[in-house]
């Protein structure tokens, strides 16, 4: 079974046969044999093939943009199957903003019949309707082309993340991924504030005792859309709630109107902002109590003056170490007490513990949530959600990480190399142990030595030298414990080498000689002196 892949980079693949995958080895033979730039040759041999081998078969490519299949089935009766071609995507998606309102992504796509088109985003089908439309028209370029396109009407950051286009007919399926990312658009979009609620709900009956009046109090830019709840009910305007909203400059006034209470209207209140920068929440206790008198409630409505509720002030601070593999994100928070913070990437919530380190500590008057990831890589690129809390409200501030920041820089110049190579020697034990070795490459350049893996530290019995391309090793008297393996390793931005070697350490013969002929003569001196 032969099938022709274009692919860039290089693919992974896997074959089934309903849906079981299969391994190469005794009468299975599996290649893929380059047939040019991006192209490829995809071989799957059965040898003494049998009735048991019929079935459905499958071949599945991937690499980091999609992935692709083709079946194809194997039967041994004299029916022919018609002859057709998997969906296939003839170059990379294109993201374009051609209106202000407007964002779509377009997909050219190769298919034999015509192909059933679905759109994810995340893990999430997009079905058509509302602020989404899908269109799959035929491409005049050829006669088995489409063009596939997603429209997003009123595009936010909060859109942000991996879409995929999916296309299948009865021969196969393909798929392509497309990141959307807003981060490199910041610098054109217009500046704005999230929903912020700057002091604590108001609430108090009017002059005739039978109403109940809500009010909050945010700053957002731009206007928000307002929803109120009780509990989780949400809440509409009738003939006895009354919604209403002013506004002065940037800071806006939200109210909410009971008419002839009862006590069935006590509870938990909510008011939620949301604008394309982000939402924040409010929260109100409605507590009826017969007893309670005005001025109680007047006393306890001025100390809550006293206290403002969470405001999120600057926007996250974003700090990538590339070196240490490391982002870090930091959110101020102004508040009396101190939050507690939930983090997301896209939907899905994240647990401190493993690479997540979360932590919320005061500095001065403020209090500042913080998440540590190690270990990041480009997968790690996406949409990011703080949630702070407070027994006053809730702030949400969003984050976004894309692939391009998550990807070291290259660095110009020559990784260092040996010139003069470290090689095996033989030492006499007390005499100095002398190595110098010439290196090349882009300075600044760096040396380690090891002895038996173990790192060598420069002191006064080894002293460990670097100066203008030579690097040097001395130590002024060697032992029969310095004898072993000594490694070098040199270091700059550009990459490193290492270089090993064993060397000896033994006795002068020499000197061990010279010992040994006084100790003769010394014994003869001592023999001619006993008596006789």
């Amino acid at each position: 079974m032969e099938c022709q892949l274009s692919a860039d980079p290089k693919p992974t693949i896997e074959w089934f046969r309903d849906d079981t995958k299969l391994a190469a080895g005794g009468n299975i033979t599996m290649r893929m044999d380059p047939k040019g730039p991006k192209a490829y040759a995809l071989t799957l041999e059965i040898k003494n093939v049998g009735n048991a081998d019929a079935g459905s078969y499958k071949i599945v490519a991937k690499n980091d943009l999609g992935e692709s299949n083709a079946t194809i089935k194997l039967n041994f009766d004299s029916k022919q199957t018609e002859a057709g071609k998997a969906p296939h995507f003839t170059q990379k998606p294109i993201i374009k903003q051609p209106q202000k309102n407007q964002l779509t992504m377009t997909c050219n796509l190769e298919s034999s019949s015509q192909p059933v088109i679905k759109w994810f985003r995340e893990a999430t089908e997009i079905k058509q309707g509302g602020r989404y439309t899908i269109q799959t028209t035929k491409d005049p370029k050829g006669p088995n082309m489409y063009i596939i396109v997603l429209t997003i009407k009123d595009p936010a950051p909060a859109d942000g993340g991996v879409y995929k286009c999916v296309a299948s007919n009865e021969n196969g399926e393909s798929n392509a991924n497309i990141t959307l990312n807003f981060q490199d658009t910041e610098k054109t979009e217009p500046a704005g504030k999230a929903p912020n609620f700057t002091e604590k709900p108001k609430i108090a009956q009017d002059a005739s005792g039978k109403n109940i009046h809500m009010e909050c109090s945010c700053i957002a830019d731009p206007k928000p859309t307002i929803t109120w709840y009780k509990g989780s009910t949400l809440l509409k305007e009738n003939n006895r709630l009354k919604l209403k909203t002013t506004q002065d400059k940037d800071k806006y006034t939200f109210m909410l109107d009971i008419l002839n209470f009862t006590k069935d209207d006590a509870g938990v209140y909510k008011v939620v902002a949301k604008n394309a920068h982000g939402e924040g929440t409010a929260n109100i206790t409605l507590n009826l109590d017969a007893q309670q008198k005005d001025k109680d409630a007047e006393k306890d409505a001025e100390k809550d003056k006293e206290k403002k509720t969470i405001t999120l002030t600057d926007k996250a601070t974003t700090k990538i170490e590339l070196d240490k593999k490391r982002v870090t994100f930091e959110q101020k928070v102004d508040s009396k007490e101190k939050p507690t913070a939930q983090w997301f990437f896209g939907n899905n919530p994240l647990k401190s513990g493993g690479r997540y380190k979360m932590d919320v500590s005061q500095k001065d008057s403020s209090y500042y949530a913080s998440m540590q990831m190690d270990e990041v890589t480009t997968k790690d690129a996406g949409p990011y959600k703080c949630v702070i809390q407070t027994p006053f409200g809730e702030g949400v501030q969003l984050m976004k990480l894309s692939s391009t920041q998550l990807i070291p820089p290259k660095v110009k110049g020559d990784p260092p190399k040996f010139i003069t190579k470290l090689t095996s020697k033989t030492f006499n034990i007390g005499e100095p142990m002398d190595i110098t070795l010439k290196v090349a490459g882009t300075e600044p350049i760096t040396t380690i030595w090891y002895f038996n893996d173990k790192e060598i530290k420069s002191s006064s019995a080894a002293n460990i030298s670097y100066e203008r391309g030579t690097a040097r090793f001395y130590m002024s008297k060697v032992t029969p414990k310095d004898a072993g393996v000594y490694t070098v390793e040199l270091k700059n931005p550009v990459g490193s080498e290492k270089g090993s070697a064993n060397m000896i350490v033994k006795e002068d013969e020499k000197k061990k000689q010279k010992e040994e002929e006084m100790q003769r003569k010394e014994e003869e001196r001592k023999k001619k002196l006993l008596p006789r």
